[in-house]
């Protein structure tokens, strides 16, 4: 049986899956050379806001070391076990669009939206945070979100990264491993760089290959074996594997869990999670015609400023908008559809 997930933020969710023991996440401690960071983007301007001071060089790569940020803290809210709420974020190019390609948000809607994530009290966790509080419960803020990145491409640590520093923001990203060290996509270095200031890496594929259309013996190659070369290479857990094209088989969902996977990740709109779930975890993917006004309809609550001390909102300019505002659910569920996380076409 087939699962296609639509590009168009298709729902879906995977039959239950067995309980797994999850493994502590233990973030490398290598020190690495720093390169330069980018010129500076919009910055929120209010005394609250985060702050980031590049310099200037020759070179055009982001800083390693982490920026000081006001240190408010959110109010922690117990989740799980069981069911745990958490907006997950789908990204592939933070980068200018040079061919109106769907899969590029641009640096300016990039800070626009993570402006407003944090204004409104939003505060990353990592996944190794959310299958913990799937299993065991856990205490996370009360506004939580994940943002992760398919494919690995360089941009991620060229534009995105900067950026997510000011906010203290962190992010998993999921390679196709024989995409590393290739042009247009992340190096070793660069990915052992995002890991080293708690960043998470995920697998993608060997070859980001259609999993529905293969057998046993490819995916085989493209689930267990991609896995495996990522923990010899970086020397870190994987924890979680993002099916290409947000596409799922059952089989493919088998090996994951056969592979050592504790979780996998498609698309969809859910932001309500459970552990029979979590090896088809709904993502929210973001395109190019989605705004920051977009991203406020997505979110389960609207804020959680009276949930973080200290914090003021900075005045934004609104990135341009492009397409008019969506509603939380528009588009994303097609109609005659058996089940309410059964979705449609498939998804990058």
């Amino acid at each position: 049986m087939i699962l296609s997930l639509g590009c168009l933020l298709a729902a879906c969710a995977p039959p239950t899956a067995i309980a797994m023991a999850l493994r502590p996440f233990t973030t490398p401690t290598t020190s690495l050379p720093s390169p330069t960071p980018l010129p500076k983007p919009f910055i929120p301007t209010a005394t609250h806001s985060p702050t980031f001071t590049p310099t200037s060089t020759q070179l055009s790569t982001p800083t390693l070391t982490p920026i000081p940020l006001p240190s408010p803290k959110p109010r922690l809210i117990r989740q799980g076990p069981g069911e745990v709420d958490v907006l997950i974020l789908l990204y592939h190019h933070v980068a200018e669009n040079p061919s109106r390609n769907p899969y590029y948000v641009s640096p300016e809607q990039f800070e626009a939206q993570m402006t407003l994530l944090w204004e409104r009290g939003y505060r990353t966790i990592s996944v190794a945070q959310l299958l913990t509080a799937l299993e065991n419960g856990a205490e996370l803020p009360a506004c939580s979100f994940i943002l992760t990145f398919d494919d690995g491409d360089e941009d991620v640590y060229t534009q995105a990264f900067p950026i997510l520093q000011r906010y203290g923001f962190t992010a998993t990203v999921y390679l196709v491993v024989n995409y590393l060290d290739h042009p247009g996509f992340l190096s070793r270095e660069q990915v052992q760089a995002l890991l080293t200031v708690g960043w998470e890496i995920g697998s993608h594929s060997l070859h980001h290959s259609d999993l529905t259309q293969v057998g046993d013996t490819v995916l085989k190659a493209e689930i267990a074996d991609s896995r495996a070369r990522l923990e010899a290479l970086f020397g870190v857990p994987v924890l979680s594997f993002a099916y290409p094209y947000g596409k799922a088989s059952f089989h493919a969902l088998r090996w994951a869990k056969k592979a050592g996977y504790q979780a996998g990740m498609g698309v969809g709109s859910f932001t309500h999670h459970r552990w029979e779930d979590r090896f088809y975890l709904a993502r929210r993917p973001i395109e190019a015609r989605h705004t920051w006004q977009d991203i406020a309809a997505f979110l389960p609550r609207t804020t959680c400023q009276e949930d973080v001390e200290d914090v003021t909102p900075a005045p934004r300019e609104a990135a341009p908008d492009r397409s008019p505002a969506l509603s939380a659910r528009q588009h994303l569920e097609p109609p005659g559809l058996a089940h309410p996380r059964l979705g449609g076409v498939s998804h990058r």
